[in-house]
């Protein structure tokens, strides 16, 4: 019976240890810098969602500047063929949550602007919009 709890335990262990995330999975403030280009974006009213670039020729890209591991720039640059449409940089503070993935917000208001996760980052800094980018 012993050997039966102790083997029950130790499999117990070994499961609850392949669960948990690596370190070395989770992200570092540093591993967020770089140029995401968009590939979509989500309006939340009406609800639709829309591959980029489109057909009309809008494209953009997001870049993250980590100044340290608290601080960091994001730039939002939006093109309608290659024009330049929209440039607009936030400061930010970065945080994480409880699972170890990163998201920054606004430094002058607290504000949700990103979510990073596998080299992917989703923008919230647009009210009613997700823009989806991918290294």
């Amino acid at each position: 019976m012993k050997k039966l709890m102790t083997g029950m335990l130790a499999c117990t262990l070994i499961t609850l240890a392949s669960c948990k995330k690596d370190d070395d999975d989770l992200p570092t403030p540093a591993g967020i810098a770089g140029t995401y280009n968009l590939y979509e974006v989500e309006v939340y009213n009406p609800p639709s969602t829309h591959a980029l670039p489109s057909d009309d020729g809008e494209h953009g890209k997001i870049i993250v500047t980590v100044s340290s591991d608290s601080t960091a720039k994001v730039q939002l640059l939006l093109y309608t063929n290659d024009k330049v449409e929209a440039d607009t940089t936030i400061d930010c503070k970065i945080g994480k949550d409880q699972d170890g993935d990163i998201f920054v917000t606004g430094a002058a208001d607290g504000s949700n602007v990103a979510y990073f996760f596998d080299n992917e980052m989703d923008f919230y800094a647009i009210p009613n919009y997700r823009l989806g980018g991918r290294k």
